[in-house]
C-alpha cells in the first residue's frame, strides 16, 4: 500500500513505541509494555499505521479510507468514524476523552502524540509467565455462507474483550484466523500458537434469532474446561456481539484461573516463579482459616521477593491482611493495617491497568484506611478496564457499601453473582448482600442472603455480623444473642463502633449499627 510504505520512510523506522504499546509494521502488530498482543483487524491496524505514521498532522477521511482498504481482501463495510471509535476504545486509556487519536473538525483525524522509534524485539509467547489464549474462528453453521461476517465479528468481540484481562495473553485476531476454514487439532494449535488454551466455537443463525455455541479447551491435554451456548434475538446485531462477548468473557475468567491453578499443582517446580506463587495464594484468597490466611502470605511474600514489580500479589496480601483484622487473626492490628495499606498502594501503582489487582487494592483500602474517595473510583477503573470481571463486580459491591450506598452495591453484587454462579467464593458475596439489605431496612432478606453465606463458610464473620443485627431488628433476641455470643468467641475485641468507623457516615451506616446495637453487640 504505497500510503502506508511512504509514511514509514518518513519515520526511517519499522517499530514505534507510544503511550505503552509497541507498533511493529513489520510484524503487522499491536503490543503492549508485557508483550500482549492488542487484537487488531486489518482494517484498524492500517487505519492506526496510517495515523501513526503521519503523527502530528490531520488526514482527511478519504485518505484514512485508502489506508484501511488499500491491499487487504477482507471485506470491508464500515465507516471511517466506526472503525476510529473501535480502535480508540482499544488504546485509549479514556475513549470519551482521546489524547491519542484527536478529532481534527472539518479534516478528519490526527495522530496527537510523536511517537518513538521501538528497538527490536525477540521475545516469544511460550516465555510469558502467564496463561495464553486464543479465539479461533467460530464455524459459521448458519444455511448462508453469507453470514460469516457476523461469526467473524463475534470472533473479534470475544478476542477484544478477553483482551482487557491483564492477568492473561490473548493471541491476535490476525494470527488465530489462519485457522478459518481448517478442520484444527486443538494440541497442534497450541504448539503452533504457543497457546496453552483454545476457545473455539460456532454460530447458527436463523432469520431473527441466533445461537451461539462456545467451547474453552486446554491444549496440553485436549482436556474440555468450559462450554455454553447463547441465544438471542437479532435486532441490533452489533450491541448483540458486545452482550455475549460479555458473557463468555465473564464465564471464562474463573474457569481458566481454576485450570491454571491446576496445571500449577501439577507442575510443583522446585523454585516456583511469582506468578505460580501467586496464584497458589489466589485458590485460598477468601482464608475460612487462620493457618490458611498463613500460607497464603507466606507464598504472596514468596511471590514479590521473586519479582518486586509484579502487582497481582501485592493486591491479594492486602485482602489477607484486611481478612486477618476482620476475622479476629491479627496478633498486631496496627501493624497489619499498616501492611495491608502498603501493599494496596502498591498494587495500584504496580498494576493500573489490571482489572483485578485494582478491584482488590480498592476493597482493601476501604476497609483498612477507610478511603472512599480514592476506593471508589479506583472500583471504577477496574471495571473500565474489564466490566465483566466478576471479582471486580464483588470488590465494587463492597466498596459501595463501605461508602453507604447499599442501593448501588445490590446491583454490582447482584451482576457479579449472574457472571460466576458457582463461585467457591460467593460466601463473601452473599454476606455483602445481607449488609446491603440490612441498610435498607429489608431484614428478612438479610437473614436468608446472611444464612447462605454461612452454609457454604460457618465461620465467616461478615456473615455472622448481618445475621445477628437483622434477626435482632426483627425482634428475636434470642437468636440474636446466640450469634452474638458465637462472633465474640472468635472476634473478642468486635465493637459496633469498630464495625462503624468502616462505613461512610451517614443513613446506611446509622441503620447498620441501629441494628448492631439491638442485637447485642458491645457499642
Amino acid at each position: 500500500m504505497q500510503t502506508q510504505e511512504a509514511d514509514r520512510s518518513v519515520h526511517g523506522a519499522d517499530r514505534f513505541g507510544f503511550a505503552g504499546l509497541v507498533l511493529d509494521l513489520g510484524a503487522h502488530s499491536l503490543t503492549d509494555t508485557t508483550g500482549a498482543e492488542v487484537p487488531l483487524t486489518p482494517a484498524e491496524f492500517n487505519l492506526l499505521a496510517a495515523l501513526v505514521g503521519s503523527a502530528g498532522r490531520a488526514l482527511s477521511r478519504d485518505h484514512l479510507m485508502q489506508a484501511m482498504v488499500g491491499r487487504e481482501s477482507e471485506a470491508f463495510d464500515r465507516s471511517v468514524d466506526v472503525l476510529v471509535g473501535r480502535l480508540r476504545r482499544k488504546i485509549e486509556r479514556d475513549p470519551k476523552n482521546p489524547r491519542l487519536i484527536v478529532t481534527v473538525p472539518g479534516v478528519g483525524y490526527k495522530f496527537a502524540i510523536q511517537p518513538q522509534p521501538a528497538p527490536a524485539t525477540n521475545a516469544r509467547i511460550a516465555e510469558l509467565d502467564r496463561p495464553s489464549i486464543a479465539v479461533l474462528p467460530f464455524v459459521n453453521l448458519s444455511d448462508n455462507p453469507g453470514q460469516d461476517y457476523f461469526a467473524d465479528g463475534m470472533v473479534e468481540e470475544i478476542t477484544t474483550a478477553l483482551s482487557r484481562v491483564r492477568w492473561f495473553f490473548v493471541i491476535a485476531r490476525n494470527s488465530s484466523f489462519t485457522y478459518k476454514g481448517r478442520a484444527v487439532d486443538v494440541k497442534q494449535v497450541g504448539r503452533e500458537l504457543g497457546v496453552l488454551y483454545v476457545l473455539e466455537g460456532s454460530v447458527r443463525r436463523a432469520g431473527d434469532r441466533v445461537r451461539i455455541t462456545a467451547k474453552l479447551v486446554e491444549t496440553e491435554t485436549g482436556t474440555h474446561i468450559w462450554g455454553d451456548r447463547f441465544d438471542g434475538v437479532i435486532e441490533h446485531i452489533f450491541e448483540l456481539q458486545d452482550e455475549i462477548a460479555a458473557n463468555v468473557v465473564g464465564a471464562i475468567e474463573p474457569r481458566l484461573r481454576d485450570a491454571e491453578l491446576i496445571r500449577s499443582k501439577r507442575r510443583r517446580p522446585r523454585n516456583p516463579t511469582a506468578y505460580d506463587c501467586f496464584l497458589r495464594g489466589m485458590a485460598k484468597w477468601a482464608c475460612e482459616t487462620r493457618e490458611e490466611n498463613d500460607t497464603t502470605m507466606r507464598l504472596l511474600r514468596s511471590a514479590i521477593a521473586s519479582d518486586p514489580t509484579f502487582g497481582p500479589p501485592y493486591a491479594l496480601a492486602a485482602m489477607c491482611c484486611a481478612q486477618r483484622l476482620g476475622q479476629g487473626w491479627s496478633e498486631n492490628a496496627r501493624q497489619d493495617r499498616a501492611f495491608g495499606i502498603e501493599m494496596a498502594r502498591g498494587a495500584v501503582r504496580l498494576g493500573p491497568d489490571d482489572s483485578t489487582v485494582l478491584a482488590l487494592a480498592a476493597v482493601s483500602l476501604g476497609y483498612l484506611s477507610h478511603e472512599h474517595d480514592i476506593a471508589v473510583p479506583l472500583s471504577e477503573q477496574a471495571l473500565a478496564l474489564n466490566p465483566n470481571c466478576a471479582t471486580a463486580l464483588q470488590c465494587a459491591g463492597w466498596v459501595r457499601l463501605y461508602n453507604g450506598e447499599p442501593e448501588h452495591a445490590m446491583v454490582y453484587l447482584t451482576r457479579g453473582a449472574g457472571l460466576n454462579p458457582v463461585d467457591p467464593r460467593r460466601f463473601i458475596l452473599d454476606s455483602g448482600l445481607a449488609y446491603a439489605c440490612i441498610m435498607l431496612g429489608r431484614y428478612q432478606e438479610a437473614v436468608d442472603w446472611a444464612r447462605r453465606s454461612l452454609g457454604t463458610s460457618a465461620e465467616w464473620s461478615f456473615g455472622h455480623i448481618p445475621l445477628a443485627g437483622a434477626l435482632g431488628m426483627l425482634g428475636r433476641p434470642g437468636e440474636a444473642r446466640a450469634v452474638v455470643a458465637h462472633l465474640l468467641e472468635r472476634v473478642p475485641r468486635y465493637t459496633v463502633e469498630r464495625e462503624a468507623r468502616i462505613f461512610r457516615p451517614g443513613r446506611a451506616r446509622d441503620a447498620l449499627t441501629s441494628a448492631l446495637v439491638t442485637a447485642g453487640f458491645p457499642p
